[in-house]
């Protein structure tokens, strides 16, 4: 659960989002306009996920596929579904999953850092002028092209509990963000209304319950306790 809610509500997504805004320079006469943006990419990325859920449930787990270790292991249950052009359409949803996963996250993260340390940041800069957040930029896609490229690595174990450290990871970057959202100082009339308040709270307290949840029955496990069974 705490993987599917890093997937979904991913914190780099949280950082990326509000920077590629400011790196547009969006006039407040048309933040209308990206709220909308925002909302048909919300829905759109959850029926995604609906989908794919649905499709992975009416083909790896009839082909009694659900221990899937390498990828190739899912290709090959896709077999009676998409015949001979399994292999083909798998290595092509990955290829296209990596490309953008390999854009965004580094971008993400090379905005953070630039901006804590307060050094020129944005792909619009000139590179000369931001250094720092180019290289960093460029370092992270070598890196993680290279970590996926060592032979015989788990990709499937890596990218779950990638996605479960992104989960534990929500709940810190999430009060600070609505922390920030509320600060009538910072952002005057802008603000969260309380309707939005209560659906970002209760957001911030389920995730944090199943974060919390995890955490413990992790450490209770330590000591041969499993409250939930061994499986």
């Amino acid at each position: 659960m705490v993987g599917l809610i890093g997937t979904t509500i991913t914190p780099y997504m949280q950082l990326f989002q509000q920077r590629s805004i400011v790196e547009k320079g969006v006039a407040r006469r048309h933040y209308g306009p990206e709220r909308v943006d925002a909302y048909a990419g919300t829905v759109f990325s959850n029926l995604m996920s609906v989908f794919m859920i649905i499709a992975t449930a009416a083909t790896l787990h009839v082909a009694e596929k659900t221990d899937i270790e390498p990828a190739a292991d899912a290709a090959r249950a896709l077999q009676p579904a998409a015949g001979h052009a399994a292999s083909i359409i798998f290595a092509v949803s990955l290829l296209e999953a990596a490309i953008l996963a390999a854009a965004v996250l580094p971008l993400a993260t090379a905005y953070s850092v630039s901006e804590v340390f307060g050094l020129p940041k944005g792909v619009n800069q000139d590179p000369r002028c931001a250094r720092f957040f180019f290289r960093l930029f460029t370092a992270l896609v070598i890196l993680g092209a290279a970590l996926v490229l060592i032979p015989g690595i788990p990709i499937i174990p890596l990218l779950l509990g990638t996605r479960v450290l992104n989960g534990i990871m929500l709940p810190v970057m999430l009060v600070f963000i609505l922390l920030l959202i509320n600060d009538h100082r910072l952002v005057g009339d802008l603000r969260n209304s309380r309707r939005f308040n209560a659906v970002a709270w209760t957001t911030f307290a389920m995730v944090t319950l199943a974060v919390v949840e995890l955490l413990g029955s992790q450490l209770l496990s330590l000591f041969g306790i499993h409250p939930f069974g061994k499986g």
